[in-house]
């Protein structure tokens, strides 16, 4: 069985703009954590809806794996967990401004949020 894993991305009004799950290797060290810290740092996008683009374009490498959802009214881990047996939820929070560069991806693990990358 997989390490399931989704990325929430909002915007800077905190509007869900994609839900991106992931079947397996969803942990954090050597697998989708890296992939978004490798994706996102010192790259520049037009917005959440752009950053969500990246992201998906950076992780999608063939069939299977990867699958954006219709974004959903699920707020916290345990809820994800219960809904699509996840063990990882990441969030991506794009900073203010229709062209801002800032963002923030958080980790959820059924403990406190640890954040992984800043800009």
């Amino acid at each position: 069985m997989g390490t399931r894993a989704i990325t929430v991305i909002k915007d800077s009004a905190g509007e869900k703009v994609a839900e991106i799950y992931r079947q397996y290797d969803g942990y954090m060290e050597d697998g989708h954590g890296d992939d978004l810290v490798g994706i996102l740092e010192n790259t520049k996008h037009n917005g959440a809806n752009c950053l969500a683009a990246s992201v998906v374009a950076g992780l999608k490498d063939g069939v299977g794996n990867i699958y954006l959802l219709p974004p959903t009214d699920l707020e916290d881990v345990q809820q994800y967990a219960n809904e699509y047996g996840v063990e990882f939820v990441y969030e991506i929070y794009v900073g203010d401004g229709v062209k801002s560069n800032t963002y923030c991806v958080h980790l959820e693990v059924f403990e406190p949020v640890i954040d992984i990358l800043c800009q």
